[in-house]
């Protein structure tokens, strides 16, 4: 391995994820990161791919298998916590997006950012609606906020359905707001992106999830309405992480209509 002759290609595919700090030379590879993002990725050639390494853990375990790459055993830089081996240009594209993604909406990222808007927020909103009370923006920026990161998160689509209209999708707790702490209320485990009706069905307990993503359905939904919810046959939801697994036992025990 040895550092590129020309970084142009590998420095586009950075700032189009995002990564727009850098890249600073370390051996053989390039070292990116931005602004207000845990992520930090390096990125070097090798045989006639690329070789992305990721840190810090908690992103690099989220990526796993996916976007067409493999596991790059060799060498990789100290503060790395995984590499992988990307054999295109659009493999890469998509890994660097997903870890720029992940950097910026994993805990506590979306607790960071929170805490930086909301005072802003109170102030502003009071002075133009001294009626509405200060919890009540609180909550309606953090769920702003929280939506906004879960479509990220989730791809933009239905966790379930795979439906992917912006209109049609909602941010759904497994641990309602109301019950939560700021950084519950806040961590993409403790979400799902659900179509409406299904958001709906959720919160009120007649649909979960057990910890394998398998979709839970109540039975005190007839055959007729489980058919109009679409989950009539065995629905499951991919890409659940250990750390979602907590919200989903709470949102069994506590809402779920048996």
């Amino acid at each position: 391995m040895r550092p590129p002759d020309d970084t142009t290609l590998l420095r586009m595919a950075a700032v189009d994820a995002g990564l727009d700090i850098g890249p600073v030379l370390e051996d053989a590879w390039l070292r990116f990161n931005s602004a207000g993002n845990m992520a930090t990725v390096w990125l070097a050639e090798i045989d006639g791919a690329y070789a992305v390494a990721v840190a810090p853990e908690r992103v690099a375990a989220e990526i796993g298998q996916v976007y067409a790459v493999e596991l790059w055993n060799g060498e990789r830089p100290e503060d790395a916590a995984a590499a992988w081996r990307s054999p295109s240009r659009v493999s890469l594209g998509e890994l660097l997006r997903r870890v720029a993604v992940l950097g910026r909406v994993l805990p506590d990222q979306l607790l960071h950012q929170y805490n930086a808007v909301v005072d802003a927020e109170v102030e502003k909103a009071l002075a133009e609606s001294p009626l509405e009370r200060t919890v009540e923006v609180r909550q309606r920026v953090g769920q702003d906020i929280y939506r906004r990161a879960l479509m990220q998160y989730w791809n933009g689509q239905c966790a379930i359905s795979g439906i992917s209209i912006p209109a049609f999708l909602r941010a759904s707790h497994a641990k309602p707001w109301r019950e939560a702490t700021d950084r519950e209320r806040l961590d993409v485990h403790n979400g799902l992106l659900l179509a409406a009706h299904l958001d709906i069905a959720f919160d009120q307990g007649f649909i979960s999830a057990a910890d394998d993503g398998i979709v839970l359905v109540s039975a005190k939904l007839s055959a007729r309405e489980r058919a109009v919810l679409g989950v009539d046959e065995p629905r499951r939801i991919e890409r659940l992480r250990p750390e979602h697994r907590p919200y989903l036992a709470w949102h069994r025990e506590h809402l779920w209509q048996r």
